[in-house]
């Protein structure tokens, strides 16, 4: 008996033209941030500000490099430029930086996406002259410095 394949590699393995429609649909079809509906149980705690546009961007950005189905870079390529260009914030609500640095790895050359990965990297880095964050004595991130 075989082992069992992994669900990155099924999806690899698969002709591009049934994955697309085994998983297309959903990835844009159900528009709206989780918080529409919960936002008495879930705001001003994990009340979604930046709305939902970077999270569909970033995670189309990694069903490409898991798949490398077209549908998936074309989708960023068409929506990349909805989302602010901020390069100094990643986390639960913002995946900006993150979306920079994971696409200056498929478009090397393209300046936009690997001068804004650069600028979050030396945001961060505590030596950093430009630095923008402050760190706890055990070097986690404090908060950002505005």
């Amino acid at each position: 008996m075989g082992l069992p394949i992994s669900s990155s590699r099924f999806l690899e393995i698969l002709d591009e033209s049934l994955y697309g429609l085994i998983v297309e649909p959903p990835i844009d079809k159900f528009r709206g941030s989780y918080n529409d509906g919960l936002r008495p149980a879930v705001c001003p705690f994990y009340c979604s500000r930046n709305g939902y546009q970077d999270e569909l961007i970033w995670a189309a950005a990694w069903l490409h490099k898991a798949t490398k189905a077209t549908y998936y870079w074309n989708y960023v390529t068409r929506n990349i430029h909805s989302v602010d260009s901020v390069f100094a914030e990643f986390g639960w609500d913002a995946k900006h930086a993150g979306i920079n640095i994971l696409l200056s790895k498929f478009v090397l050359d393209s300046s936009l996406f690997r001068t804004n990965a650069d600028k979050f990297v030396c945001s961060v880095l505590p030596e950093s002259p430009t630095k923008s964050v402050t760190y706890s004595p055990s070097m986690y991130v404090c908060y950002i410095i505005k």
